[in-house]
C-alpha cells in the first residue's frame, strides 16, 4: 500500500487481511477501495458478496451479485456458484456448474472452482474430492484453505485432517 496506494490489487489484498480475520467492514471498504482503481476487479468483485455472508448481511449480498460478465473467469464463476448455492438458489448454482464443465479444455480450470460451487451446495463430498484434485494440481486457492472463513464448514468434515497432511500441514 505505501509503494502503490492506487493499485486495486494492493487494497484487495489488504481487504483478503481483514477478511481471514473477521473483520468485515474493514474488509468491504478496501474490496470496494480496489473496485475505485479497477471496476472490473474480478477479486473484489467476487469476494464482496463472500464478505457480506461473513458478516450475515445476506441482503446486501443478494443485492450486490449480478450475472457474471461473459468474460467471466472460472473462479468468479465458482464463487458465484458458491454463492447462490449457499442462498438456496440451487438451480443457478447448478448453472453455474454446467458453465464449468463447458469451458474450453485449453482454458485452465482450477479445480477449487468446482469445489466452491460443491460447498455451495452443501455437498461435502464432492467439494472434498475437488479439493483433493486442487491440491494435487497446486492450485492457489487450497494454500488459504485452513484461513477463508467461507471454508468454516469443512473444517469439522472428517476428511479435513487427511486433507491437511495431503498438504503437509498437520490438524
Amino acid at each position: 500500500m505505501e509503494q502503490d496506494p492506487l493499485s486495486a490489487f494492493a487494497h484487495w489484498r489488504l481487504g483478503l487481511r481483514y477478511y481471514c480475520r473477521r473483520q468485515w467492514d474493514a474488509a468491504i471498504k478496501e474490496y470496494r477501495n480496489a473496485l475505485e482503481f479497477d471496476p472490473n476487479y474480478t477479486w473484489a468483485l467476487a469476494g464482496i458478496p463472500t464478505i457480506y455472508i461473513g458478516a450475515g448481511k445476506l441482503k446486501e449480498a443478494i443485492q450486490f451479485v449480478g450475472p457474471p460478465k461473459p468474460s467471466a473467469s472460472p473462479v468468479s464463476i465458482g464463487l458465484l456458484g458458491y454463492f447462490f448455492g449457499l442462498v438456496g438458489q440451487r438451480a443457478v448454482a447448478q448453472k453455474y456448474l454446467q458453465d464449468l464443465k463447458r469451458i474450453d479444455p485449453k482454458i485452465y480450470t482450477p479445480p477449487s472452482a468446482f469445489a466452491h460451487i460443491y460447498l455451495g451446495l452443501g455437498d461435502m463430498e464432492k467439494c472434498f474430492d475437488w479439493l483433493e484434485k486442487a491440491v494435487d494440481e497446486n492450485d492457489g486457492f487450497v494454500f488459504l484453505l485452513h484461513v477463508l472463513p467461507y471454508f468454516d464448514p469443512i473444517r469439522s468434515h472428517a476428511r479435513y485432517p487427511a486433507l491437511l497432511r495431503k498438504m503437509n500441514l498437520q490438524p
